[in-house]
């Protein structure tokens, strides 16, 4: 039986709709595809490149501070051996420093896990009492439970979820008792309360727009780099001037302390830096341009996938390599569209398989298939690939 024209029309925007809302629960899902890797990799590539200049006007807006040659051996917790820390000695100078102007900068991302116990963490501590606008990282246990820190300092999870190689997602609420680290940064910086749990905040999982990419940070003089060590042997009243005052502090260690994204090896301090311009920039939220532009797209392409005209088409004869590769095609296309224009790729494999299930099941019901014809239909493409072959 042939649906009407309208009925097409009416079962494409259904469809759809259906397919726009497994695409936004797989963006609001912890899970990634690593297979699609090499797509995220080329459509943030090209989203950089057209809006590169997005970050440049605030690249003196912080201070890189390294710590990777910064070290101290201490004893390890079981007393079998010795592990290596950065130095909190030099730490506890540097916040000294900060202490004498508390209000200087304007807040500080010490990146750096504190377990392990030092012979400077009483000197450390001291150093960071009374001092404001500051977090350290902290992260999950084994059993689910939020690691405690051997000093007492204001605390951010900094976990992420990975897809098969390499960052792609972070969930920004990851704790009803702790924020992360750019829930923290957000909400200093620009002075208003993230709602992550509010309809106008929906995608939990966020995917990093990496606006500060890896290789630029790396070979780009833009952005102010100092080491440690470096900054100690200054005058105290040079670095408050010149290095720290209005300055986001992010200090890290940028050589070892390193993760796979889709932009490349990026140093993990970077990562939670360009988290919190993902959220400065409303990437977490369902745009409604966004919407409309998928809607539109997912119901032209529904219509001419599963009514296009078939008066060539021999009766009940299924095809399935052309619309496969068709929406394979169409889904690559328009992920890698809609991660340049709006930052929200979509999910290609799943909704290839979908949209050919769909096929298939409509030219069944516009052939007339029962289960007879299907059997004979599955016996004779049995026949055909099985058929011994002619010496």
């Amino acid at each position: 039986m042939e649906l009407r024209q309208n009925q097409k029309y009416a079962l494409s925007f259904v469809i759809a709709i259906i397919l726009l809302l497994i695409s936004f629960c797989w963006q609001n899902s912890n899970f990634s595809y690593g297979d699609e890797q090499k797509i995220m990799e080329q459509s943030s590539l090209l989203r950089h490149y057209l809006f590169k200049n997005k970050q440049s006007d605030n690249s003196n807006s912080y201070l890189f501070i390294n710590v990777a040659h910064d070290l101290e051996l201490i004893s390890q917790e079981d007393g079998l051996g010795n592990e290596v820390i950065t130095d909190r000695g030099k730490l506890a100078q540097f916040f000294r420093i900060l202490q004498q102007n508390p209000s200087a900068h304007n807040i500080v991302l010490s990146d750096i896990f504190l377990q392990g116990s030092s012979p400077n963490d009483s000197s450390l501590q001291a150093s960071i009492d009374g001092l404001d606008r500051l977090v350290f990282p902290t992260h999950f246990d084994e059993l689910g439970n939020i690691e405690k820190t051997v000093i007492d300092v204001p605390l951010g999870l900094a976990d992420y979820s990975k897809a098969t190689s390499g960052f792609f997602k972070f969930k920004i609420n990851q704790s009803d008792s702790l924020k992360t680290i750019p829930q923290v940064l957000y909400e200093s910086i620009e002075g208003k309360k993230l709602e992550t749990n509010s309809i106008l905040w929906p995608i939990n999982n966020l995917i990093i727009d990496h606006q500060i990419r890896p290789f630029d940070f790396e070979h780009s003089d833009q952005f102010a780099k100092v080491d440690l060590s470096e900054l100690l042997v200054l005058p105290e009243e040079l670095v408050l001037d010149e290095f720290v005052k209005d300055k986001i502090l992010l200090i890290g260690n940028f050589e070892s302390d390193v993760h796979e994204t889709i932009a490349g090896v990026s140093p993990g301090t970077l990562i939670l830096l360009n988290v919190y311009l993902s959220l400065k920039d409303s990437n977490d939220l369902i745009k409604p341009l966004w919407l409309i532009f998928m809607r539109l797209m997912l119901s032209v392409f529904s219509y001419f996938l599963l009514f296009r005209t078939k008066k060539s088409i021999e009766k009940r004869r299924i095809r399935w390599i052309g619309p496969l590769l068709a929406s394979a095609t169409f889904f690559t296309m328009l992920s890698m569209l809609s991660h340049i224009l709006f930052n929200q790729p979509i999910q290609i494999l799943l909704l290839t398989l979908l949209c050919n299930a769909l096929v298939f099941v409509m030219q069944l019901y516009e052939n007339k298939w029962r289960p007879k014809h299907l059997l004979d239909w599955a016996k004779n493409k049995r026949d055909h690939f099985l058929k011994p072959i002619q010496s």
